[in-house]
């Protein structure tokens, strides 16, 4: 397993001295007196919040600077925590180690150093003053599995941080925060002495990973217009899938998916809606054997622009019918295919539509209005609709009848062949998630002797 430490509160016995430099920080740049439970109570990470409230004049990057220097010469003072230097010397042996903090990092390297310690940490990242912004990156960098790596911090911050990267994310109580705001940040472990950290890793290393099913939660959100998002990851052989990842401790499952397809992606995902289970036992289209129980939703997004985190290469839209095109991952192939055998193509009516209106070339036509009965037909996709019950993955027949009828009050057409063969155009461009239109106007009182004549045209989507 990697383990990533953040410093201070952690591994450095610093708070006391993190105090007097923060105080005296506060006081070179105009700040009023900070007292040690004003301290305990306001400060935060990242710092920008506390230090625009009590010295706003003053550029983060001046208080920086200011309090680095600070630290710097005093850094002979900098102890670890009892105990932790043979806890880490001890985890060296079996794990890859790391240190990523808001502090320099050439402040925490020259502390190890002089402990005789900064042999046992693979990197060492300073200057994360958000940890949501680098603990991705150095994943990347040395390649560590998010799901056998482990964050380990003091502070809600922390935890946010290792969650948005997706890895074990573990809180420690004797740092900067008491236990009862870390476990309301919801960590997957919260450990209150280093005894407990270190029996937590020889558990964990006394079972086979592979064997364990880890459930995740997953699967597609669809736009408006009916089409679905996929994304591609290297994690399944650089095939096309779906948003989804771990669900964490105390997590409902429909929320898991949300957040990971807020994660992923940066898109709200709602209306969501349970679909199917199944198991991913030792696929071969995923980078390492494991047993996934795979948990898949639907939901729908009102959209937005698309950004990806570094789990994904690349995004894109697509009906199911062109999803099955694609190289996709079995389990989102079985998913795509499950939901197509759900209610699709279906026939949204409007019947008899009634429009008054200038219509005709007769001059008794051209100065009075007549009524014109309308019925419309609209081809649609319902697969979207059936699976997540949203209104706005199906057409508003409310609102295609309002603008119908003021655009042929508005063109006063002579002729009901012209008016149905913009008409259907009308639709299909205003509409995207229209596949086929079909107009049938009809003339009341066009001959003496009949109910109406009229004229009917269709139009299919060209792809």
């Amino acid at each position: 397993m990697d383990l990533v430490f953040d410093w201070s509160g952690t591994l450095a016995d610093d708070e006391r001295l993190t105090f007097e430099l923060t105080r005296d920080c506060v006081a070179h740049f105009g700040g009023g007196s900070i007292d040690w439970e004003t301290y305990r109570a306001e400060f935060t990470i990242p710092v920008d919040g506390f230090y625009g409230k009590h010295c706003p004049a003053a550029a983060v990057a001046d208080i920086d600077r200011w309090f680095f220097g600070a630290y710097a010469q005093r850094l002979g003072e900098v102890r670890m925590f009892e105990g932790l230097p043979a806890v880490l010397t001890r985890l060296s042996r079996d794990h890859r180690l790391y240190v990523l903090s808001t502090l320099q990092g050439s402040l925490i390297t020259g502390a190890l150093g002089a402990m005789g310690l900064e042999a046992l940490f693979t990197e060492v990242v300073g200057g994360a003053f958000d940890k949501r912004d680098h603990l991705p990156a150095l994943l990347e960098r040395h390649g560590c599995d998010p799901m056998e790596t482990m964050f380990i911090g003091d502070t809600p911050h922390d935890v946010v941080a290792g969650q948005a990267a997706g890895v074990q994310a573990a809180a420690v109580t004797w740092g900067y925060t008491d236990a009862q705001p870390l476990r309301e940040a919801y960590p997957d472990h919260l450990f209150h002495e280093t005894a407990g950290l270190i029996h937590h890793l020889d558990v964990e290393a006394s079972l086979d990973v592979e064997d364990r099913p880890i459930v995740t939660s997953g699967g597609l959100v669809f736009r408006p217009d009916g089409r679905a998002l996929f994304i591609k990851t290297d994690k399944w052989c650089g095939k096309w899938g779906t948003p989804g990842g771990k669900v964490r401790g105390d997590e409902p499952m429909d929320d898991a998916f949300v957040r990971e397809v807020k994660e992923e992606t940066g898109l709200d995902a709602e209306d969501v809606e349970f679909v199917l289970a199944m198991d991913a036992i030792r696929h071969p289209e995923f980078y390492k054997p494991r047993h996934f129980l795979l948990l898949n939703f639907v939901g729908t997004t009102p959209g937005g622009e698309v950004r990806l985190n570094y789990e994904a290469s690349e995004a894109r839209w697509a009906t199911l019918d062109e999803a099955m095109e694609l190289d996709l991952n079995d389990p989102t192939r079985h998913l795509v295919s499950e939901l197509l055998e759900l209610p699709r193509e279906g026939t949204i009516k409007v019947a008899d539509l009634r429009v008054t209106c200038i219509v005709g070339i007769l001059p008794h036509e051209r100065e009075n209005e007549q009524d014109l009965l309308v019925d419309v037909e609209l081809g649609h996709d319902f697969g979207a609709p059936a699976a997540t019950e949203d209104v706005t993955t199906t057409v508003d027949y409310a609102e295609v009848s309002e603008v119908l009828t003021d655009w042929i009050r508005e063109r006063r057409f002579q002729l009901i062949e012209t008016m149905a063969v913009e008409g259907c155009d009308l639709i299909l461009d205003r509409w995207p998630g229209v596949t086929r239109v079909k107009l049938t106007i009809k003339k009341p009182d066009a001959v003496e002797a009949a109910a109406h004549t009229a004229v009917s045209f269709e139009k299919e989507r060209q792809v």
